[in-house]
């Protein structure tokens, strides 16, 4: 076929999904192992966002009866939590930044659909 001087082919060259065929499982594959992979990172992800939960509610500075209430845990890490600055503002000033980065993303898929 020609269009204009220029000769086009059907597009099933560009996909040849006839020949593609579905694979069979690797014979070492092992459903149990798959569960347990997937329990252990849920199980990193529950205690990751408890420690993250503890350090937003229990740092001083938003919520001081909290921290009062826990008190001095004698675990320095704990401790030092609760009397730090730092994560008690980590929330407040991420929605900002996430406001930018989303209006970001949005400009730049204009200029990437428009251009």
């Amino acid at each position: 076929m020609t269009d204009g001087g220029c000769t086009t082919r059907p597009r099933d060259h560009l996909f040849p999904l006839k020949h593609i065929s579905a694979k069979e499982p690797a014979e070492d594959f092992d459903p149990g192992l798959l569960l347990h992979w997937g329990l252990l990172l849920i199980a990193f992800a529950v205690v990751g966002s408890a420690a993250g939960t503890y350090a937003l509610i229990v740092s001083s500075p938003p919520c001081p009866k909290i921290s009062k209430w826990i008190g001095l845990t004698g675990n320095r890490v704990l401790d030092d939590v609760r009397n730090d600055w730092y994560y008690c503002l980590l929330l407040p000033m991420s929605i900002p930044v996430c406001i930018f980065f989303v209006y970001l993303n949005w400009v730049s898929l204009k200029f990437f659909k428009h251009a």
